[in-house]
């Protein structure tokens, strides 16, 4: 529960890489931890132990290259 007794809402996988991508525009030293150490970074501001499995890669763009993350393609529903 938050300050107001409202429970605390989740946030999207975008709404959270937002912030930390923010953050490590205005803070040098979390920016390095993000790129050298991206998993123990995503677990502290998640507040959350990830599965050993899961693996989390960043990488920094330059004026000369783009990065694109292609997503996993969503299982089809029926």
């Amino acid at each position: 529960m938050t300050e107001n007794n409202m429970p605390e809402q989740r946030k999207t996988r975008k709404e959270f890489e937002t912030e930390i991508i923010t953050k490590a525009w205005k803070d040098k030293q979390f920016k390095q931890e993000l790129l050298s150490n991206p998993k123990a970074v995503y677990e502290r501001e998640l507040n959350q132990k990830l599965p050993d499995s899961l693996q989390i890669r960043v990488v920094e763009e330059d004026s000369n290259t783009i990065y694109l993350a292609l997503p996993k393609a969503p299982e089809a529903t029926e």
